[in-house]
């Protein structure tokens, strides 16, 4: 085996000086294309023909519908996104404080709401709307069921809210 490699050394070592001398070539002709500062520019001329409205060369171009099932499917599958990326859940536009019970009947529930944005407080009865399309369906202990555009989601208390 080593007469083997001593049989070819040679011929390694002149192949390696041949990789070392070309590409040292292409780097002075890269310094000396950029040093030279004889770049020629062409110009070209456009002549711009106007076109009859009349005229049979029109073309049309198909619309594009991104609300279609198809161009969907290729919108919320990108192949370009990080591995392991989810859509983020959409943010509950309220928050629950607290609920108001009576144990004897003789007062309405109520609930007290927060917005997640800006921080207003309400304090709603059921039947209330809180804005333009969201109801207050039913108040229970630690719940409160809210009704936004005819789908019923439920808020419930969270305890480590108040532990923070």
């Amino acid at each position: 085996m080593n007469n083997f490699l001593s049989h070819f050394y040679p011929f390694l070592r002149r192949a390696g000086y041949l990789l070392i001398a070309g590409a040292s070539l292409l780097i002075g002709i890269f310094f000396l294309y950029r040093s030279s500062g004889a770049r020629t520019e062409t110009v070209k001329t456009v002549k711009v023909v106007p076109v009859d409205a009349t005229s049979s060369r029109r073309q049309s171009f198909p619309v594009i519908d991104f609300d279609s099932e198809f161009y969907k499917t290729i919108i919320d599958n990108n192949l370009f996104r990080p591995l392991g990326w989810r859509p983020s859940r959409p943010k509950e536009p309220y928050r629950l404080i607290g609920t108001i019970i009576s144990t004897d009947g003789k007062t309405v529930a109520q609930a007290i709401l927060q917005t997640t944005r800006g921080n207003m407080t309400y304090t709603v009865m059921r039947g209330d709307t809180l804005d333009a399309d969201t109801t207050v369906i039913d108040i229970q202990p630690k719940q409160v069921t809210l009704e936004k555009t005819g789908q019923q989601r439920g808020l419930r208390l969270n305890p480590i809210l108040w532990l923070k």
